[in-house]
């Protein structure tokens, strides 16, 4: 699964192509690259872009441009379930809003 994943990242594989390269039943991978993809963050190129298919919807998720150690700590923390590798980094968040409901 993780160098499924990884394949789709770094060699540019559909979705579909890595799930039958690597012989995994494809509605559980995409729940697992979904599951990567959220965990990456906003991508250093923006990742706007979409991969085109032959038909269907085209890919919008595992597009992007992130650090190779970023990469593989998410699959370690979402394949085999290990969140010691990913460094926690400031996330900016929105600022609170103090309303007062009286």
């Amino acid at each position: 699964m993780a160098e499924a994943i990884f394949s789709v990242l770094k060699e540019g594989l559909s979705l579909s192509q890595a799930a039958r390269k690597y012989d995994i039943p494809y509605p559980t991978f995409v729940l697992y690259a979904n599951r990567v993809h959220n965990m990456l963050g906003p991508s250093a190129d923006g990742g706007s872009d979409l991969r085109p298919k032959g038909r269907g919807r085209p890919q919008r998720i595992l597009l992007g441009v992130w650090p190779d150690e970023h990469i593989r700590g998410v699959i370690r923390a979402v394949v085999f379930r290990d969140s010691h590798q990913i460094k926690e980094e400031p996330h900016i968040g929105y600022p609170r809003l103090h309303v007062r409901i009286e």
